[in-house]
């Protein structure tokens, strides 16, 4: 049958409409529209891993600042690692004011979640022109265990 993981993802994005409407696609609001080049979309469950299970979640809507508010919540197989792909495909729409914590995912044989932050640790991070590190800035990937 199959291993699943958990995914949530609640975000805030620009308002960039090849973005949403690939979140509309995905959500199943939308037609199918034209890709882009990641690759997200070039494995076999993308289409569906936001609304896979009869618990997924979804919500799409623009706010009063122009930005949009995107939340998933779904079970799916990550055997194509889609949810890495998938952050690593939205991580430059992000809007910079959002929060740091972006998601988790929790694959059903681990105790512990992994968080998904905003910012990946191993690009710096610029303030004002200087490069800094986030500290305590986690990349998807298998979280530490509790000390």
């Amino acid at each position: 049958m199959g291993s699943y993981t958990q995914f949530f993802f609640a975000a805030k994005v620009n308002d960039d409409p090849a973005v949403i409407d690939v979140f509309r696609f995905m959500m199943f609001f939308g037609d199918r529209p034209e890709l882009p080049d990641h690759p997200l979309f070039r494995t076999a469950r993308w289409e569906g891993m936001l609304c896979s299970d009869d618990l997924a979640v979804t919500k799409l809507e623009k706010d009063f600042i122009g930005k949009w508010s995107v939340v998933a919540h779904s079970n799916f197989k990550n055997y194509d690692r889609e949810i890495e792909k998938f952050v690593d495909w939205i991580r430059p729409h992000l809007w910079a004011g959002g929060p740091e914590m972006i998601g988790f995912s929790l694959y059903e044989h681990n105790e512990n979640p992994t968080i998904i932050r905003a910012v990946d640790e191993s690009e710096p991070f610029t303030i004002d022109g200087t490069a800094t590190r986030i500290a305590g800035a986690i990349t998807y990937g298998h979280s530490k265990e509790p000390a």
